[in-house]
């Protein structure tokens, strides 16, 4: 008989033997963490499909395809040189219009994303707008 047949057989008695009560609970956390990791991989999955990596000579930059933010990093310094920016875009030109954790986007960032944008949008011929003026 089933470990599930004899566990509702002694729920209608109002009793659970200990072992067969623990071996039950046992094998529901494993199912709870299995879940859990491969809700945790469809997350992941969807955060990449969310996401494009620009990798250029000295920083990586991940984009968000609906060109609202990204954030970059120095490849060998780090976050330290490196912070995040929102983006917005219009019909003539785009523009970076807050920034988090830098003072200044280095020019070849700024480049990457802009290309991106052009390819992306090549029929607006999209200019970007200089003179980011966030906090």
């Amino acid at each position: 008989m089933k470990t599930n047949d004899n566990l509702e057989k002694c729920l209608k008695k109002d009793t659970v033997p200990l072992d067969m009560y623990l071996e039950r609970v046992k094998a529901l956390a494993k199912e709870v963490k299995d879940l859990s990791l491969e809700n945790q991989k469809l997350k992941d999955k969807i955060n990449e499909l969310k996401t494009m990596h620009l990798d250029i000579e000295e920083y990586d930059i991940e984009l968000q395809r609906d060109f609202s933010s990204a954030w970059f990093e120095h490849k060998i310094l780090g976050e330290y040189v490196g912070g995040t920016f929102d983006i917005e875009i219009n019909t003539h030109n785009w523009k970076i219009v807050d920034c988090d954790g830098c003072y200044d986007i280095p020019e070849e960032v700024v480049k990457a994303v802009g290309d991106v944008i052009d390819k992306t949008f090549p029929a607006f011929g999209l200019v970007h707008k200089q003179g980011f003026t966030g906090n």
